[in-house]
């Protein structure tokens, strides 16, 4: 077998490596003993061959090993995988917080997608947590349980299956246990927040005389919700505003400019009064007495004063969670029985229950919960109040952000059901047959949700004068006034409320009109698969293998909003129940072929060979395939590439997501007063029969908007290829280095388009595009009666880059052993076609939020029994949020604004109290880096920097 190698199991407290060599025995520290037999084959991700070690594989494949897990210190999973420079963290802990994921974290290798990114734990498929995404909760495995992490770069369909469009996460658990363990560790910021704590027990023991064996795993773990408006984070808010010194084009004066600190003055806490409309600025502001004040719109003031700094409006960091309260219970069992040599009987076993919770502070629908017409009879308006407004003349608008209205937000509860089984057999032909049944569920409750029939009725407060309710003179509903002997609940029961003033509803009222709305998802996966793997003939000094197999797989959803939220009945938008599922047959072949070994100019020569048919049984069939090489011509420089294509089949809200319509307006490209506004649409719009001077006056009409999933969307492709080299040079024992360039393009890409972009689409370009006019409906006559919004295979994505690892590790003349390692990504292109046909719908995103040119990390280890220390860097490369498309159209459009880069640094050290006790105790954010100030508020950034600021923890590890 080859020894060059560019990635193997990682020694004790190595992050990532690359490679190990048996020329490094004597200087590299012992590795950290597995539980496995010395030259036993495994199986490496992204291959179904039994290979001796990672170093086999062709593929770049990045390892975390169990040690460099626990030397982050961090009680969560997802956070600590995220942080490989490979992998984007819009979907971490933090990240997920606004984009209805709270209290999930995901992988999103390359930043193009969850979706993109295929999860496995042991080498199989675990149910997704999360159906519009359809991606995997980290949350989910168990953090001690953990052998080894590897993630592989690059299409892997052909190997996995749909889905693994950018790569494969696959998670490695220690099933050979041996003896039991626990572990202990809190947590908490300088500042006092974000606490958290973990506890894991692990139990191991073999039975049968050694046939047999079994590992239960139990973990438990919390982390308190954090809320932007701690101010000891120094986290403002910032959005783009329209630049007053803009006179027009060609002034030099950007249309839109950056401005941090600033509220929104159009939704203040407590109320506000506008005149005219309720988009305006308010003049008056609601004091908690219910007095009113002039209002303060800031300094200075933006947008005609619906902005401003440092004034009245509303920062929404004052209500965002930053990162959710989080409460997760595991338990795993893995057990194996030799029953018959060779054959094995294994089966694993998981419940998960995870809970969450953020708030949001208010409903913000920008409705009746935001703007209502002013009644100045209203009987809760102080005299002062109404004194005040008799100055005012126009409509007028009380505008509020109801902070007051109670705890509102939301509550999830997950819980995830795994259980496998298979039979296996050992030998030079290994046979595999399992089936795996997966389930996850979620209970999304809305809380402090306020009814809108409810809230109409109280808000018309009236005198009852003659006491037709009980008092004279008391503040009664309206519609309880007019129907004193209703039975209606909504009217019988109502009690009017009181919006002038911070703090102002008072709980009776609160308590008519607030209620609980809620919403259950069902997720379940069925997999049933065989292969069957060995040697067949020689070229070579070692075997040809090769490996076979069929598999099927199912996939269902089902999700119920409860009668409020079908009904439309509160804040929350409309939901309505979706269902559905699809079957996929598939066989698959791989072929790896060592051709030349120990020869010159060929330490090390081979290919690899992959391919798959898949059948699914709504859109039919696709083929993935992979071809791999490596050539090493001697045994410190090892040079490997990659190419393949890879599938990602229509997850089920794409595709069963009900189509629901509504009522729009539309302005029709092809209308005589537009047709001239684009050089394309005379010649397009008469190919599409239409004549010369058709009418459709825009905002005439309107016409049906179908929005919603589509059954008939076919799956995305991507083509992949990498190229690589990994050096090992004897002259410098224990040092390696890889180098290997990505180039990813998906084509099919599954998107929305607006209404507006799908009528322009059809006609604006060079031809008729068929992608957009499918989707609209004229009549015969040629006006649009109909325009399906809805998903479809419409876009592109292209990303390409580098990655690079170095790392050394050596015996110190009796001081000990050191380490150190260091990993990077270069980001070279990521662009979006929108329209994968029109060039001129590309938007580059290198750079901007979330996709930054250059990512690191880096470690040094230094080990002396009974000490461990351990350092940890992290770098993250500047960003902007200005809109490179808008800017390359119009370079006055924006003024971007830069973030700087961030460094960040985490210090670990322990101590072995005896053969069974371990303490540590480490420091996260070790100087205090802050976020960039004025960062836009939306989930998927916060995942990118600590938002908690320096923290500690302390715990312990305990051998039973």
């Amino acid at each position: 077998m080859s020894t060059a190698a560019f990635a193997q199991l990682a020694p004790a407290n190595s992050d990532v490596v690359a490679s190990d060599s048996a020329d490094q025995a004597t200087t590299q520290p012992e590795a950290q003993d597995t539980g496995r037999d010395e030259g036993e084959e495994i199986i490496v991700t992204g291959s179904r061959i039994r290979r001796s070690s990672i170093a086999e594989t062709s593929s770049p494949v990045q390892t975390l090993n169990d040690e460099s897990i626990k030397s982050r210190g961090l009680a969560n999973l997802g956070d600590i995988v995220s942080e490989l420079p490979a992998l984007s963290s819009r979907f971490s802990s933090g990240g997920s917080v606004t984009n209805g994921g709270a209290g999930l974290n995901l992988l999103d290798l390359r930043g193009l997608g969850p979706e993109r990114t295929l999860v496995l734990i042991n080498g199989r498929r675990q149910v997704a947590s999360i159906a519009s995404l359809n991606s995997v909760d980290i949350n989910t495995i168990p953090i001690d349980l953990i052998e080894r992490v590897e993630v592989v770069t690059g299409g892997a369909s052909a190997i996995y299956g749909a889905d693994a469009v950018t790569g494969v996460v696959n998670f490695i658990l220690d099933d050979q246990f041996e003896g039991a363990k626990a572990r202990l560790q809190t947590g908490i910021s300088e500042r006092g927040a974000a606490e958290n704590s973990l506890v894991t027990l692990t139990l191991g023991h073999g039975f049968g005389g050694g046939r047999g064996h079994i590992v239960v795993n139990g973990e438990y773990a919390r982390s308190s919700l954090l809320k932007a408006n701690n101010a000891n984070l120094r986290y403002r808010n910032g959005l783009y505003v329209t630049n007053p010194a803009d006179t027009g084009p060609g002034d030099g004066q950007p249309a839109r400019i950056f401005v941090s600190n600033i509220g929104v003055n159009f939704v203040p806490v407590g109320g506000g009064v506008a005149v005219g409309s309720p988009l305006s600025a308010p003049v008056l502001k609601f004091q908690e007495d219910g007095t009113l004040r002039p209002f303060n719109l800031g300094s200075p003031a933006y947008q005609g004063g619906t902005f401003g700094v440092r004034g009245d409006g509303l920062f929404f960091d004052d209500v965002l969670t930053l990162q959710p309260h989080l409460e997760r219970k595991m338990v795993n069992l893995h057990s194996s029985f030799e029953f018959a040599q060779p054959w094995e009987l294994y089966v694993e076993g998981k419940y998960s229950r995870t809970q969450s919770k953020v708030r949001t502070g208010a409903p913000l629908t920008f409705d009746q919960f935001n703007f209502l017409p002013l009644d100045q009879s209203n009987p809760f308006l102080t005299e002062q109040a109404r004194s005040a407004l008799a100055g005012l003349s126009g409509p007028l608008f009380l505008t509020r952000f109801s902070t007051d209205f109670g705890d509102n937000g939301a509550n999830y509860e997950r819980t995830l059901t795994r259980a496998v089984a298979g039979v296996r057999s050992s030998g030079k032909w290994v046979l595999d047959a399992s089936y795996a049944f997966s389930r996850a569920t979620t209970k999304q409750r809305n809380v402090a949700d306020p009814l809108r029939a409810r809230f109409a009725r109280a808000v018309d407060a009236v005198t009852d004068v003659h006491g037709t309710l009980g008092v004279p003179g008391a503040t009664v509903c309206r519609s309880r006034l007019e129907a004193p002997s209703s039975t209606d609940p909504d009217i019988a029961s109502c009690v009017p409320i009181n919006l002038f003033g911070n703090g102002a509803p008072s709980a009776a009222a609160l308590g008519y009109i607030l209620t609980e709305s809620s919403i259950a998802e069902r997720l379940q996966q069925d997999v049933a698969s065989v292969s069957l793997t060995g040697p067949i003939f020689n070229l070579g000094d070692e075997p040809a293998r090769l490996a076979i197999g069929a598999e099927y797989r199912k996939e269902q959803l089902r999700s119920t909003p409860d009668a409020l939220l079908q009904a439309g009945a509160t804040a929350q938008a409309r939901a309505v129940p979706i269902s559905g599922s699809f079957g996929v047959k598939e066989a698959f072949a791989e072929l790896s072929i060592p051709l030349f070994q120990n020869r010159p100019f060929a330490f090390d020569l081979g290919v690899d060979g992959a391919i798959r048919y898949a059948d699914y049984d709504l859109s039919g069939g696709n083929t993935s395939w992979q071809v791999n090489g490596w050539w090493a011509p001697i045994r410190d420089v090892r040079v490997r590439g990659t190419l393949s294509r890879a599938v990602r089949a229509p997850n089920l809200i794409e595709l069963f997501q009900p189509q629901t319509g509504s009522q729009t307006f539309i302005a029709d490209p092809c209308d005589r007063t537009l047709i001239n506004n684009n050089p394309n649409r005379a010649r397009n719009c008469a190919a599409l029969g239409l004549p010369t001077g058709f009418s459709d006056p825009p905002n005439s009409r309107g016409v049906t908007l179908v929005q919603g999933g589509n059954p008939d969307l076919t799956p995305e492709t991507s083509d992949s290829w990498t190229v690589g080299v990994a050096l090992q040079p004897r002259f410098a024992p224990g040092f390696e280095m890889t180098v290997d360039y990505w180039n990813v393009r998906i084509r099919n890409v599954i998107s929305f388009a607006s209404r507006d972009s799908t009528l322009a689409g059809c006609v604006d370009g060079a031809t008729l595009n068929d992608d957009f006019c499918r989707l609209i409906v004229r009549a015969p006559s040629g006006e649009v009666t109909n325009v399906f919004a809805t998903r479809a295979n419409l876009a592109r994505r292209n990303a390409s880059g580098i990655d690079f690892q170095l790392s050394y590790a050596t015996r110190l003349e009796r001081a000990g052993d050191l380490r150190f390692r260091l990993i990077g990504t270069y980001l070279d292109e990521l662009t979006d076609l929108r329209v994968q046909n029109d060039p001129a719908s590309r938007d580059p995103q290198r750079g901007e939020i979330g996709f930054p040119r250059w990512k690191l990390t880096g470690s040094v280890n230094w080990a002396m029994r009974p000490f461990n220390l351990t350092y940890s860097m992290r770098y993250i490369d500047r960003f902007t949020n200005g809109d490179q498309v808008a800017l390359q159209t119009n370079p006055e459009a924006i003024s971007p604004r830069y973030y700087s880069a961030r460094f960040y640094h985490d210090v670990q050290v322990s101590f072995d109290i005896s053969e069974r006790i371990e303490l540590y105790g480490g420091v996260n954010n070790l100087t205090d880096v802050a976020p960039p100030f004025g960062i836009p508020l939306t989930g998927v950034n916060f995942g990118f920097y600590d938002v908690v600021g320096r923290s500690f923890y302390l715990g312990a590890r305990l051998k039973l």
